[in-house]
This record gives C-alpha cells, sequence and structure tokens, in this order.
C-alpha cells in the first residue's frame, strides 16, 4: 500500500493563471486556488513474478500486476465570484484539486536471456500495460483520465546482442520500440544503438556507441509548449578500473 501526501501548493495555491477581457471595464481571473481538504491520493498494489531455467544456457522472467487506485487528482470548477483588487471588481472562475477519479492498471513483464555461443548472448524484453480509470459522477474535469490514460505507453520491448569477438573486441546493438502516447501526440517509435569495444587489459576499455542510428531523431516527448526530439549520436568512452 502506497498514499501521496498532498502538497503545500495544492492545499494553499493562489495562481491567477489567464485574465479574461469581458469588455465595458471588466474582466474575468481563470485562477488555480488550493483546497485545503484535499485528500491523499491511494494505492494497492499486487505484484506476481516467477523466473526458471529451463536450459543451462537459457533464463525467463515473468511479472504480473494488478493495481488498485482511489481518490486520484482531478482539477475541478468551482462556482464563480466576485473579487476586488487593485481598485477594480473582476469575476474569478476558480479551479482546484480535487480527489474524484479512482481506478485500476493491470499488465505483465516478460525477461529473458539466451546464451547462444559462448561468446554470443542474447536478451529481450517486452511488457503490457492496461490502464482503466473512471471519474466520479460528481466531476467537472474534462481531461484528468485522458491525461493519465494516455501518459504511459501500451507496449514496449526491446531486443539486445551481446557478441565478443577475438582480440578482446566486443560487438552490441540493440532495438527498442515503445508505443505511442495519446495525451501528448508522441508517436510510436524504434530506436537502434550500437557499441563497438576493445579492452586492451582486464582494467581498460575503449568504446565507440551510436544511439538512433537510423533516424536523425525523434520526438519521447510532446508538451503543450514545447517538445524535446533525441537525435542521433555518436561518442567515444574511455574507462580505467583501479
Amino acid at each position: 500500500r502506497a498514499v501521496r501526501t498532498p502538497s503545500r501548493l495544492e492545499d494553499n495555491l493562489r495562481l491567477n493563471a489567464n485574465v479574461i477581457d469581458t469588455g465595458g471595464g471588466t474582466s474575468t481571473w481563470v485562477s488555480l486556488i488550493g483546497n485545503p481538504g484535499f485528500d491523499s491520493e491511494k494505492l494497492w498494489a499486487n505484484e506476481l513474478g516467477y523466473r526458471v531455467q529451463p536450459l543451462e544456457n537459457l533464463s525467463i522472467d515473468i511479472a504480473t500486476f494488478y493495481n488498485r487506485y482511489s481518490d486520484l487528482r482531478t482539477i475541478e470548477t468551482g462556482a464563480p465570484f466576485l473579487e476586488t483588487s487593485f481598485g477594480t471588481t473582476h469575476t474569478v472562475t476558480p479551479f482546484s484539486s480535487g480527489n474524484l477519479m479512482a481506478g485500476n492498471t493491470y499488465g505483465f513483464e516478460f525477461a529473458s536471456e539466451w546464451q547462444v555461443f559462448k561468446r554470443w548472448k542474447l536478451a529481450g524484453a517486452y511488457s503490457f500495460l492496461k490502464m482503466n480509470m473512471h471519474l466520479d459522477s460528481s466531476s467537472t474535469d474534462p481531461i484528468s483520465i485522458a491525461q493519465t490514460v494516455g501518459a504511459s505507453p501500451k507496449h514496449q520491448f526491446n531486443i539486445r546482442s551481446y557478441l565478443d569477438l577475438p582480440h578482446n573486441i566486443e560487438f552490441d546493438t540493440a532495438i527498442y520500440f515503445v508505443d505511442k502516447l495519446a495525451t501528448s501526440n508522441t508517436p510510436r517509435f524504434a530506436r537502434v544503438d550500437a557499441r563497438i569495444g576493445w579492452k586492451p587489459t582486464p582494467k581498460v576499455s575503449l568504446s565507440l556507441i551510436g544511439q538512433n542510428l537510423f533516424d536523425s531523431r525523434h520526438p519521447e516527448l510532446v508538451q503543450t509548449t514545447h517538445s524535446k526530439e533525441v537525435d542521433r549520436a555518436v561518442y567515444g568512452k574511455f574507462t580505467l578500473q583501479f
């Protein structure tokens, strides 16, 4: 069981986010106002896992989970009221935190390692996530469900190869896939990374690493005001152990 305690901002915040000129010398202020009655968000988490090694060179890990959430944060619209500030009277449309969302998530994770040959190992993983959220009938929040459900990818997987070549040379490659994020309209993407390394001594290693090799850039998170894209990258690495 876990809880998230409200912050002081959620209890006492007053932020005038926008001012709308309604004409005739009047205006409407859109304000975020803290709610001292905002309660802790609650989670009951259940997990079950199993690890097996059916062959000497093969291991498999499987984990499932089911989580129940209650009293999750929502943004509720309050009743407008008049307020006088700086010698003028204006209308305030208040928004404050509520505890009117609940739901559950479930899914599973699978990971495996296979020592194909003495010098070659393959590894992979896959995860699935399903989210179900609902609002209390009294809620006025139109966006929290979509923002919550669409903020995490439904499918993710990766495949990694580790190859030891002669003369202490290592060649590693990896493919990653992440499903779309509906909340931010971030598309699904795949990424390919590679590394070639050399260990002239047990305590010294040199590496050349390339990331996102087959795409010049891709977005991983798109927000309302800005977005972040991950560029193709190539860099070297020197490691000395002592």
